[in-house]
């Protein structure tokens, strides 16, 4: 079934973060990074109960770094009931480029492309810890 906006809930958020410590010195050459950097996010859920299935998906983008205005970030969740049983948990992330960088920056695309899928994958890892610690502790309570 299709999607309405009615079916669809939205969330919008904006934060500020720290750059982080561990940039690779190449990509330190080519972008000077500010003491605080500004994102916004953009969340849908949409809630499929006969189907059992969650979809969470955000959008996010950063501020007042060079090039960032030409990329946004897509992360997809998915949990799922699975009919045999258990739960169902998917991610996936996509670096979503709006305008190319210079050739003369290409490198930097790929830092960025490589950084996102890794702390993406990490940052995953946690929520499933989360959940599941979550659903452990409703089962014996």
């Amino acid at each position: 079934a299709d999607k309405t906006d009615a079916e669809v809930s939205r969330m919008r958020m904006t934060y500020v973060l720290p750059p982080p410590t561990d940039i690779p010195d190449m990509a330190k050459r080519m972008v000077t990074l500010p003491s605080r950097i500004s994102g916004r996010a953009l969340t849908w859920f949409h809630y499929d109960e006969p189907g059992g299935r969650l979809t969470i998906k955000q959008r996010c983008r950063t501020e007042g770094v060079l090039y960032c205005d030409r990329f946004h970030i897509d992360m997809t969740v998915d949990i799922a009931v699975d009919p045999a049983g258990g739960v169902s948990f998917r991610q996936w992330v996509e670096i979503v480029w709006t305008s190319p960088l210079p050739w003369t920056q290409a490198m930097l695309g790929r830092i960025i492309e490589k950084r996102v899928v890794s702390d993406s994958n990490a940052q995953f890892q946690t929520f499933l810890a989360i959940i599941t610690d979550v659903i452990e502790a409703t089962e014996s309570g």
